[in-house]
């Protein structure tokens, strides 16, 4: 695994680790990688997003996760935009996922189930454990009230 995914996914359980604490710490054990290397990994993330030189949101994924492994035209209503998908090996199961606008813009960054992964099928909120289902399948599995 090169050192620039490690370090992104690194970034991701950071940003988790407040939510799920134990769980956090078992992944980041399983990349081999250290709560400080977590630390510098996310702090390097956040001066690359703060910088002046900054590029945009979707240059930035680019450049640290490479090429995507699909990308994807997407109409959401009447908008039309990209699905950039990039596999990260700390869930096969799933994709990071970025939603670019015609402008380049990140409209949305989140994690989708990977193309021929079986889907999670929650029926109850007991079966919605962290990692186990994408927001779209919860939102199927749990339609709001009419």
């Amino acid at each position: 695994m090169g050192t620039v995914t490690l370090d992104f996914q690194l970034v991701l359980l950071r940003r988790m680790a407040d939510h799920n604490p134990d769980l956090v710490d078992e992944a980041r054990r399983t990349l081999g990688a250290s709560i400080g290397e977590m630390r510098e990994a996310n702090k390097r993330w956040q001066a690359m997003v703060r910088s002046p030189r900054t590029r945009g949101a979707a240059a930035r994924y680019r450049s640290v996760l490479g090429e995507p492994e699909s990308v994807v035209p997407r109409k959401l209503g009447d908008a039309e935009c990209e699905a950039r998908r990039w596999a990260l090996p700390l869930w096969p199961d799933l994709r990071f996922e970025v939603l670019v606008g015609p402008d380049g813009a990140v409209w949305n960054e989140w994690l989708v189930r990977a193309p021929g992964a079986a889907p999670a099928t929650p029926r109850t909120l007991d079966d919605l454990a962290p990692w186990s289902c994408t927001v779209d399948e919860v939102a199927r599995a749990f339609p709001p009230a009419r």
